[in-house]
């Protein structure tokens, strides 16, 4: 667990990084399309946001990612499962988010889906040795490293941002792209450390089937 923690400490830093060195020129390339000198004004003082808050966001998003983590081997697999404030999607909380808000957990909800699709047999490989060393079933959304849990601490980290909506709309692409698009290398560091150490180190990844229509 705690070898597995310090992999983390060492990744982070460089996802985050790369993350916050493509914002400048790509929210410059936004301010170039402006078509009002107001937009593209507020396109630059958005970009002065991002650099004098970046460190703050950095950090807010590591230590909420670890505290999961932590968690989830203190309390077990329910430990984050409220982690989401809009969870369960239902209509009645939906309607109570403002447009920006519903902006912001659509783009979240798509890029959770797409790395849990992507990342299918390493997340198999994490889960099962995670179940082995905790002594229960540990799957999809309760594991403390899921693409999920990723998301939603980075939601969590830039919600007060004071940004407009389609740059924070490309903060999180740009999270999707250079953190969760690359947390396969991560994934498959900690699936190392662990069949090292022991913990199941031959698994057999089951055939991922299509839906029936």
């Amino acid at each position: 667990v705690r070898n597995c923690r310090q992999s983390l400490l060492k990744m982070l830093p460089v996802y985050l990084g790369h993350l916050f060195e493509q914002l400048d020129d790509l929210i410059y390339e936004l301010s170039d399309k402006a078509d009002t000198n107001q937009q593209q004004s507020s396109y630059f003082d958005a970009m002065r946001e991002l650099r004098k808050i970046r460190t703050q966001i950095e950090n807010r998003f590591t230590l909420s990612l670890l505290d999961c983590y932590d968690r989830f081997w203190e309390k077990g697999p329910d430990a984050n499962a409220s982690l989401s404030q809009i969870d369960n999607g239902q209509n009645d909380e939906l309607s109570l988010l403002d447009s920006d808000d519903l902006e912001s957990d659509l783009a979240v909800t798509a890029m959770v889906s797409r790395g849990e699709s992507g990342f299918f047999r390493e997340l198999y490989a994490l889960d099962q040795r995670f179940s082995a060393m905790l002594g229960v079933r540990v799957e999809g959304r309760a594991n403390p490293l899921a693409p999920y849990t990723l998301g939603e601490c980075f939601r969590q980290a830039i919600e007060q941002i004071d940004v407009p909506l389609d740059v924070k709309l490309l903060v999180f692409k740009q999270f999707e792209r250079q953190v969760i698009g690359a947390f396969d290398s991560t994934y498959d560091e900690l699936n190392r450390v662990l069949s090292s150490a022991g913990i199941l180190p031959q698994i057999s990844t089951p055939v991922r089937r299509g839906r029936t229509p």
